[in-house]
């Protein structure tokens, strides 16, 4: 079915992606910060399928971070979420797919202790 974005949905959109983005840079900043200058973003790419002739999107959110300062030419997508029918939908997915990857990471630390980084997420 074909999803039109709101005022509401939008306004949700953009607190999410404030979180998720907080979220991702704590988890990716060691490891590209420096290398990356740590310019993170998230983005929303879709496909459309139709059945019995009703149209049907499918969105996904993506964390990625520029290669370049101050360019949008070059960037490496860090993690993606699944496929949702709503822009708020992906990034919920986005969300819970950093959140897992971030409690693997802060799971077994123990209070003081530091996490400098991992090439494995």
């Amino acid at each position: 079915m074909t999803h039109l974005i709101d005022l509401a949905e939008l306004q949700l959109a953009r607190e999410l992606k404030t979180f998720i983005l907080a979220d991702v840079r704590a988890l990716y900043g060691p490891t590209h910060g420096s290398l990356y200058q740590g310019d993170f973003d998230i983005l929303t790419a879709g496909r459309t399928s139709y059945l019995g002739g009703v149209r049907y999107d499918y969105l996904t959110a993506q964390a990625i971070v520029y290669k370049k300062p101050d360019s949008p030419s070059q960037w490496k997508l860090l993690v993606a979420g699944p496929e949702s029918g709503t822009v708020s939908g992906a990034l919920k997915a986005l969300w819970t797919e950093v959140q897992a990857k971030s409690q693997n990471i802060t799971g077994p630390l123990q209070p003081g202790e530091s996490y400098k980084g991992s090439k494995n997420l």
